[in-house]
């Protein structure tokens, strides 16, 4: 607990962090740090510099956040994404689809959200994208498009040759894509914030929920709720699917996705899809997408049925695009690998590339990993991720996956023992770190999570 209640309160109610999600000694290590940049003796002088100046508000709040985001992160969520705003499209195609990024950090999500779209041939015209932020700092990272290789992270980054141009200062987005987002300075908590008067047809909240106790947790996602139409999908972070759960909302069924209807009807249309072997299978005999006199983008349809009849699932980082790719790379990343027991796993032929590479060939097989839990076939994911497991039994990946599939399948103990496993292989893992907090905060440990929640503050704080 923090010494002087006084600050903990204020930033309760400046931002609704709770202090405990990611431990009181970060936060007063974070108050001190700026004490000291302010030029403040003690905490009583910071304290009163705090109630008579805005601009050192805004500085605090930018200390305690964790802008720790990337292109693509989850991108299951983004191959979902370009399926059901297809099925939308052929639903409702004269009206823009509206699109809410909160929060939208340096603009890495909201610009993926474009990216993903854009490279499934959906049109600009027929989405828009708002992205909104408390920090003002971050805001203006995002609009000016300019990122650093941190951004970049895993294999597939063929989206980065399409979409930016290489500087010396780092890496620019094109105006293309700028142009389709409009940002704006917000603070979901606050009551007086301003949000929008027409409602969202899919809203993207993804790791905010974690650092807020569960009476804000349950007022911002009421106030999410509020601007999301009735037939309005919500996208979550992997450690915040509990909660939204709670509030009513229910998953889609596609895994890793973390995305959420709020009524029953939508569920109901998605099941329906998924039967008819529509887009959301991502099956290659009957791909139904809207007729080609509808969609936004012809040539974009025809990259779409491809990608889809070829692949049909989640290549965890990647982009529609990314896996459309060209050569002897394409035709590793298509050849299925062996999931039956008993039977050893098929090792998808080398490229010579890859040869020296072991770390190249075991991503490949996690990559099929990721296709058949994104389909629904979880158990062969398991199967599979088993038979990894054996020649590989200290990568931190193929544990943490069975940590995800034990947890997709219910079996809550057995993920919680493989987290535990990455976590003492690689203490700093901050996905796992995440989920085990959210699975033992489910369980009522509540000061065990707020201590792994503060790990992953320390992690990110570096």
């Amino acid at each position: 607990m923090i010494a002087d209640l006084r600050f903990a309160r204020f930033i309760k109610e400046l931002i609704g962090l709770d202090i405990d999600s990611i431990g009181a000694s970060v936060v007063e290590g974070i108050l001190r740090y700026r004490q000291q940049q302010a030029g403040q003796a003690d905490p009583e002088a910071y304290w009163q510099l705090l109630q008579r100046s805005a601009e050192e508000v805004k500085a605090l709040v930018d200390a305690l956040l964790v802008p720790e985001t990337w292109f693509f992160r989850y991108g299951e969520s983004f191959t979902a994404l370009t399926r059901l705003v297809w099925q939308r499209l052929g639903k409702q195609p004269r009206r823009p689809l509206r699109i809410l990024s909160l929060p939208c950090s340096s603009g890495e999500e909201p610009y993926s959200i474009v990216m993903a779209l854009l490279d499934a041939g959906i049109a600009a015209e027929c989405f828009q994208v708002e992205a909104m932020d408390i920090s003002e700092i971050q805001l203006q990272r995002a609009k000016l498009g300019l990122y650093s290789r941190n951004s970049f992270r895993g294999q597939h980054l063929s989206f980065r040759q399409r979409y930016f141009s290489e500087t010396a200062a780092g890496y620019q987005l094109q105006p293309q894509v700028l142009a389709q987002v409009s940002f704006r300075q917000g603070n979901i908590i606050d009551s007086a914030a301003t949000m929008s008067s027409d409602r969202y047809d899919i809203i993207f909240c993804r790791n905010l929920l974690i650092y807020f106790d569960r009476a804000t947790q349950e007022q911002v996602l009421s106030r999410l709720m509020a601007t999301l139409s009735e037939d309005g999908l919500l996208f979550s972070g992997p450690a915040e699917t509990t909660v939204v759960m709670a509030m009513g909302l229910k998953p889609l069924g596609m895994p890793l996705a973390f995305v959420f209807a709020r009524n029953q009807a939508e569920l109901q249309a998605v099941k329906c899809h998924a039967r008819s072997g529509s887009v959301l299978t991502g099956g290659a005999a009957n791909v139904a997408v809207p007729d080609d006199d509808k969609a936004p983008a012809a040539d974009g349809l025809k990259r779409l049925r491809s990608w889809l009849g070829r692949h049909g699932g989640s290549h965890g980082d990647s982009t529609p695009a990314d896996t459309a790719r060209q050569g002897k790379e394409r035709s590793i990343t298509r050849r299925p690998l062996a999931a039956v027991p008993g039977q050893p796993v098929q090792h998808p032929p080398h490229d010579a590339s890859l040869a020296n590479d072991a770390n190249s060939e075991l991503e490949l097989q996690l990559q099929q990993v990721r296709q058949l839990a994104d389909q629904g076939q979880t158990g062969r994911a398991l199967v599979l991720c088993r038979q990894l497991h054996q020649q590989h039994a200290e990568q931190p990946q193929v544990l943490y996956w069975l940590g995800l599939l034990a947890e997709s399948g219910g079996d809550r103990l057995a993920a919680q023992s493989w987290y535990r496993k990455v976590l003492y292989l690689q203490p700093r893992h901050t996905e796992a770190l995440g989920q085990l907090a959210a699975l033992l905060e489910a369980e009522g440990e509540h000061v065990a999570a707020s201590r792994l929640r503060a790990r992953m503050m320390e992690t990110h704080h570096g």
